[in-house]
């Protein structure tokens, strides 16, 4: 992890794993590599998803994972990315609310994830590839 990182999120005991996770996103990132950073995102919170609902990972510990997203990904660099990819790193700061009364609209974040993973599809093939695909319910 480079030493710069270590110093952002030092007051924030995140695990190893998490760190090594968010790195190479940050990384595309420095590189100006902004589609394919933002596919990366569109993944990790696809993925935490399905750790959530196979009980892999609490919320709390997928929240982390955006968390470090959100302090290291320079101000600069977040303006260049996608609606799409802020309003789904938003959503996944705010995981540890799953469950609870205002929490956040996961399923349109997930179907947002989907459709960057697939290639951005139109509206209309969006809607029929995810009439296909069934994201996980979270409770």
């Amino acid at each position: 992890m480079h030493a710069a990182y270590k110093k952002k999120l030092s007051g924030l005991r995140l695990p190893l794993r998490v760190l090594e996770r968010v790195e190479p996103i940050v990384l595309l990132l420095q590189d100006h590599a902004y589609k394919t950073a933002e596919r990366e995102i569109a993944l990790l919170f696809v993925e935490s998803i399905k750790k959530i609902k196979n009980g892999e990972i609490t919320p709390k510990e997928a929240d982390a994972y955006f968390t470090a997203l959100g302090i290291l990904i320079e101000p600069d660099d977040e303006l260049k990315l996608s609606k799409a990819i802020q309003d789904i790193l938003f959503v996944g700061e705010l995981f540890h609310d799953v469950g609870k009364d205002l929490s956040p609209d996961i399923q349109e974040a997930a179907r947002r994830s989907l459709a960057i993973l697939m290639g951005d599809p139109s509206p209309k093939e969006m809607h029929k590839k995810s009439a296909q695909t069934r994201m996980p319910v979270m409770a």
